[in-house]
């Protein structure tokens, strides 16, 4: 099945209004019900993050944008599997896990070109998953929490780390 998704709108924030929330309930219904312009919608709203968060933690646009393709092909069989999570959350959840998957096979080897991201890459990844989405995308940490499958106690414990860590390297590369 060929689907075409172009929006690079990205997704709304986590205090979208209710309004909003039950379209994409809308959306997800009809996608599983093999609705493909209703799972365009969801895919248009969500695209460009998960593409972010991909760049992220691959450093490589093309990696990035092949990781999201394929995330959002496997979406779209798979769309049973979302239980009590929104579509972004599963999505993003499924990003970090190939982007994890792909880090191990393949080292990140482009050199960084920030002293930020050179320390970002050092961090474990499963920090630099939470740093992603917390800094750089700003997602609450009930949001992370949901996303890592985790508690927001230790989303919080473990954002506190890496960002501990992060200034830690800072101070020692500019020293």
């Amino acid at each position: 099945m060929n689907v075409f998704f172009s929006s690079l709108r990205g997704a709304l924030p986590s205090n979208a209004p209710r309004n909003f929330m039950r379209a994409e309930a809308n959306w997800l219904r009809a996608a599983r019900q093999g609705d493909v312009r209703a799972f365009n919608q969801l895919v248009t709203r969500h695209q460009a993050r998960a593409y972010r968060v991909a760049f992220h933690l691959t450093q490589d646009a093309s990696v990035a944008a092949q990781l999201t393709q394929n995330v959002i092909t496997h979406a779209l069989r798979a769309l049973d599997e979302l239980k009590e999570e929104t579509f972004e959350q599963w999505l993003l959840r499924q990003i970090t896990q190939r982007c994890a998957a792909f880090t191990q096979l393949y080292p990140i080897v482009r050199a960084p070109e920030t002293s930020v991201q050179r320390g970002i890459e050092m961090l474990p990844f499963p920090e630099r998953v939470i740093l992603a989405l917390a800094d750089l995308e700003k997602m609450s940490t009930s949001d992370i929490a949901q996303i890592t499958r985790s508690d927001t106690a230790a989303v919080r414990a473990r954002l506190h780390r890496a960002r501990c860590a992060l200034r830690d390297i800072l101070i020692n590369v500019t020293a």
